[in-house]
């Protein structure tokens, strides 16, 4: 079985779970008891990577609020803005706000850059709304 994991390894797990599953208050609350706002998880995917994925407007909000960072790359080496245009592009779905999510990444200070520019974010965007 192995040793046990440390405290901290489960309250991060714990978070991105929680950010996964559009869980605001629990993600705030573990990041109140400890958890670290910047880990990464599976595919190098943070917090706020995994809140952008499901379109979760309050997560991300509450995440940019506690100053999760934004320029993050994950695996693939997409930043959190240039995630959300890749998720809009390849993974359709329901219909979901994904201008207002865009929106508040940009006013929260994301590079518009790392994302292929404010013409590719608003091509992106044409093909969903």
């Amino acid at each position: 079985a192995g040793p046990p994991r440390a405290a901290q390894e489960l309250e991060d797990d714990a978070f991105l779970a929680a950010c996964r599953a559009r869980r605001t208050a629990v993600a705030a609350y573990l990041l109140d008891a400890g958890a670290r706002i910047g880990v990464r998880g599976n595919q190098g995917m943070t917090g706020l990577h995994e809140a952008v994925w499901r379109c979760d407007h309050a997560t991300v909000r509450m995440l940019i609020d506690r100053g999760a960072p934004l320029e993050v790359k994950n695996d693939y080496g997409g930043t959190v803005l240039d995630f959300a245009v890749w998720v809009i592009r390849n993974q359709p779905g329901k219909a979901r706000d994904w201008r207002g999510l865009v929106e508040l990444l940009l006013a929260a200070g994301a590079d518009a850059a790392a994302a292929g520019g404010h013409d590719a974010i608003e091509a992106a965007l044409r093909g969903v709304a």
